[in-house]
């Protein structure tokens, strides 16, 4: 039964490190694994941490990445980045448009208060829904109450299986950056404030808001 387990864990592991491989030669902070910490199913996208160097005093890159990303908090490893490069996270987010495979991504830290998901809320939880919802709390501080279950505001109905509206929430976002990019991110709002869609929740999280991106 060990020998089993074993052989099973190596080959999660050799399927983490080929979609690592494959995503690498696009995205340079950004990479694709196949396995959590409890070993499920699926797929999650993981942030290249940074170390500090104390010799220096300076923050160094590194080929290592975000320790238990499927349960942590990657605004931490966020944090660390340059301006310039908090920018090419963003962009490298919206490549995962397209990826329905599904996210074993726990964002274990959301508020006790919100334990009590829809029944859909894993059901339907893509990667390229963990990409917009991480690139969303990239934008926010604290504990915001956000559950990555994107919303038709008109009829209330879920829409992360809508092949159609979530590439609308993509168009979306792609271009609410590039204006925050012309205007050197000034002002900072969800992108989807005053669209046809909302992540559930966002209607009581505008206190969490990032007063400045840099």
């Amino acid at each position: 039964m060990k020998a089993f387990y074993k052989i099973t864990i190596f080959f999660i592991l050799s399927s983490c490190n080929i979609q690592r491989d494959r995503n690498t030669s696009q995205n340079k902070h950004l990479s694709l694994t196949g396995y959590n910490h409890r070993y499920e199913l699926g797929h999650h996208l993981e942030l290249k941490d940074k170390v500090y160097d104390r010799e220096n005093k300076t923050t160094q890159d590194t080929d290592r990445y975000h320790i238990f990303s499927d349960i942590g908090d990657d605004r931490d490893v966020f944090s660390k980045y340059r301006y310039e490069e908090k920018i090419m996270i963003l962009k490298e987010y919206l490549r995962f448009r397209g990826d329905t495979s599904i996210s074993n991504k726990r964002y274990e830290f959301i508020a006790a208060s919100l334990a009590k998901h829809p029944p859909n809320y894993k059901k339907n939880f893509t990667v390229e829904i963990e990409a917009l919802f991480s690139f969303t709390r990239m934008l926010t501080t604290g504990n915001p109450p956000l559950i990555p279950l994107l919303i038709e505001n008109k009829t209330g109905k879920v829409i992360n299986q809508d092949r159609k509206k979530v590439n609308e929430v993509f168009l979306v976002y792609e271009r609410w950056l590039q204006d925050c990019i012309k205007n050197s991110f000034k002002i900072i709002d969800y992108p989807l404030n005053g669209k046809p869609y909302s992540w559930m929740g966002q209607e009581k999280a505008k206190p969490y808001l990032k007063t400045a991106f840099r």
